[in-house]
């Protein structure tokens, strides 16, 4: 689920586009605006030697310091400057005054990403599938449902005895992925874990986030509630016989670019895969710790979650070396990953908290990996994530000096490649 990096970028970046206006075509800030104790700079194309920071509010010039040193942009082919105002800390709206060129407006406010954080986790219920979307939810979005999947059959690399080719189940709901209709569970538990962080994270700006959806006001937030939708399709495609998961629900051929209740082609479960069972395990383990929360509200939930995630794991402990490829008549995403060794880790690390058990973290070198920016075919960081997140009641169990040391040492890169 390519989706999650929208959520990615758009809390990680610092848009420098600007409006088409003569005077503030050459000089770049973060229009989105700044907080009051953190970095403040802004790029200045053109003639000039100091800048002037000015209040939209009084008029007046309220801090003012020479430009840095000229320097190439090689990624727009730019000489450029910076005009650094991190000193700089009352919050209110400003504009940047340079050799007579004003910036656009902005704000430097300690509360500055409220809206965002709200359109981002709004463009998941955007993604759902098997539901119309109605108008007093998507506004200028609403549209009819499309692909009910009540009726999935199951496709020849999928059937077993007790399940066999051409036998159909019910597997509603979930998250299209970013670029068609299908639904994939290696990406999906990528997308879902995401939000999860965030929301284990970042517990206070999250757990009064409202942002319109059905289930807003039930007592759930609504991140949790998102993640619901994802989770309840990805419960459908674990097989219950023997634990094994279903790489993805999918039409044969990708779909026309029409709207979903347009479509009708039939859909199938394809292959059981190690990487499939594995992402599962992880997310079900974490999201069994979180909603545990909310047993009053949802039952059983994190009970049967943690079950379907031992499940999943005992299937892939049989089936180690179990990759996927599309079968000759499916020409849809793939998202294969031959090298398992991160799924592994986040797993063992997942079910480890979940349940106590230091027999999921046999034989697995806990320190083996650099912290990175995750992606679907490489996990390894969201392990360090959630031993983090969880570092107090875990203090005994894991190296945290070690892991805090990959996580500095992967902000430093991010460091430096900011003034690369």
């Amino acid at each position: 689920m390519k989706i999650f990096f929208l959520w990615i970028v758009l809390t990680a970046a610092l848009a420098c586009a600007q409006a088409p206006d003569e005077r503030m075509e050459e000089v770049f800030v973060n229009q989105i605006g700044y907080y009051p104790h953190q970095v403040k700079k802004a790029v200045v194309k053109g003639a000039g030697e100091d800048f002037y920071l000015i209040s939209t509010t009084s008029g007046k010039i309220v801090y003012s310091a020479p430009l840095g040193e000229w320097r190439f942009w090689k990624y727009s082919g730019d000489s450029v400057r910076i005009a650094d105002f991190s000193d700089f800390s009352e919050p209110g709206e400003y504009e940047l005054l340079v050799g007579g060129r004003r910036s656009p407006a902005f704000e430097i406010s300690s509360s500055l990403y409220g809206d965002l954080t709200a359109a981002a986790l709004k463009a998941f219920y955007y993604m759902r599938a098997s539901t119309p979307l109605p108008r007093e939810y998507a506004g200028l979005w609403a549209r009819r449902g499309g692909h009910p999947d009540t009726t999935v059959y199951i496709h020849p690399s999928a059937g077993d005895r007790k399940r066999p080719a051409g036998g159909i189940i019910s597997s509603p709901g979930g998250w299209y992925d970013a670029g068609d209709y299908n639904k994939y569970v290696v990406n999906g538990c990528v997308a879902a874990f995401t939000l999860l962080t965030l929301y284990e994270t970042f517990p206070a700006a999250t757990l009064d986030l409202d942002v319109n959806i059905p289930e807003s006001g039930d007592g759930i937030p609504d991140l949790l509630n998102e993640v619901l939708w994802e989770l309840q399709w990805l419960r459908s495609m674990q097989d219950p016989n023997d634990g094994g998961v279903y790489h993805k629900l999918t039409n044969k051929n990708f779909s026309a670019f029409k709207l979903p209740s347009e479509l009708k082609a039939d859909r199938y479960v394809v292959q059981k895969t190690t990487a499939a069972a594995l992402d599962l395990a992880a997310l079900f383990a974490a999201a069994s710790r979180i909603y545990a929360n909310y047993e009053k509200e949802l039952p059983g939930l994190a009970d049967s979650l943690l079950a379907q995630a031992q499940a999943a794991w005992q299937w892939a402990r049989k089936n180690p070396f179990v990759f996927y490829k599309n079968p000759p008549d499916i020409h849809t995403g793939e998202y294969n990953t031959t090298g398992l060794e991160d799924e592994w880790l986040w797993a063992s690390v997942e079910l480890f908290i979940a349940t106590g058990d230091k027999d999921y973290l046999y034989d697995r070198d806990l320190y083996a990996y650099e912290f990175c920016i995750p992606t679907w075919n490489w996990v390894s960081s969201f392990a360090y994530m959630s031993i983090l997140n969880n570092r107090v009641r875990l203090a005994s169990d894991f190296d945290m000096a070690r892991i805090l040391d990959k996580l500095k040492d992967m902000s430093d890169v991010l460091v430096q490649r900011q003034h690369a």
